[in-house]
């Protein structure tokens, strides 16, 4: 099964209903003191603090964390998936998505550090429903590449930003 697939089935079982409903509400969800809890994977080499009350779903290789069920239209999820290409340089598997979603036009793609490590951020929209904002990271890091996915509802996306950057700036690789 291809990884990347693996980390979208990860992220997505909540998500399909955020996409699936017509009447769609614009209301951005309240903000309310978001509390963080630690969580270590070793498997991985990685540990991260995660929002209390975010589901956790774990797999071969990868791990998915999602926002409380509630209204699917404020739904979110981020996920981290460990490349099994050994030594894939950030680059090239950012140029590799790049071509594999088409080329796509609304594709922003910048250098930044995560943990220390060299990271290529890309912002883009779901292929097959631009409604879902996605922004991935290509992280180099001393185990490997790992690609961090962010994504939820465009509409809802300026709730989540705080909380995904609380998350990835907390993310840390294991020795």
């Amino acid at each position: 099964m291809n990884r990347k697939l693996l980390l979208v089935i990860i992220l997505m079982p909540g998500l399909v209903l955020a996409t699936g409903h017509r009447k769609r509400s614009r209301r951005l969800a309240p903000v309310t003191p978001v509390t963080y809890l630690p969580y270590e994977n070793e498997a991985l080499h990685l540990n991260i603090r995660i929002p209390s009350g975010w589901q956790i779903r774990r797999s071969d290789g990868a791990i998915g964390f999602s926002s409380p069920f509630g209204d699917p239209h404020s739904h979110a999820a981020l996920g981290i998936l460990k490349s099994s290409t050994p030594e894939s340089p950030i680059e090239q598997a950012a140029m590799q998505e790049f071509n594999h979603e088409g080329g796509p036009a609304h594709w922003h793609q910048d250098p930044t550090r995560i943990a220390g490590q060299r990271v290529i951020r890309i912002a883009t929209r779901k292929k097959d429903n631009p409604a879902m904002r996605r922004v991935e990271f290509y992280i180099e890091s001393p185990h490997g590449l790992y690609i961090v996915q962010c994504m939820a509802p465009s509409h809802q996306w300026r709730h989540y930003d705080d909380v995904f950057s609380s998350m990835i700036s907390s993310l840390n690789f294991l020795p």
